[in-house]
């Protein structure tokens, strides 16, 4: 079974260093699914921003925390 390699911060570009250090800033650490999307520095950046607004956004900020404990 054919896996997707993930991008580690250590093996990523400067663009995509720049979006896992919002997301490291915003939950402690990069997800996995974010270090997939790195492959494609473009579909990780549009796919983290709608994150924001989704997920961490004001009105489901404290959901999101109560969700995540």
């Amino acid at each position: 079974m054919t896996r997707i390699k993930l991008i580690e911060k250590e093996d990523a570009s400067d663009q995509v260093r720049a979006v896992y250090k919002d997301i490291e800033a915003a939950f402690g650490m990069v997800p996995n699914l974010f270090k997939t999307y790195a492959h494609f520095p473009s579909l990780l950046k549009v796919n983290w921003e709608k994150t924001k607004v989704l997920l961490l956004g004001s009105d489901n900020k404290l959901i999101f925390k109560r969700c995540m404990k």
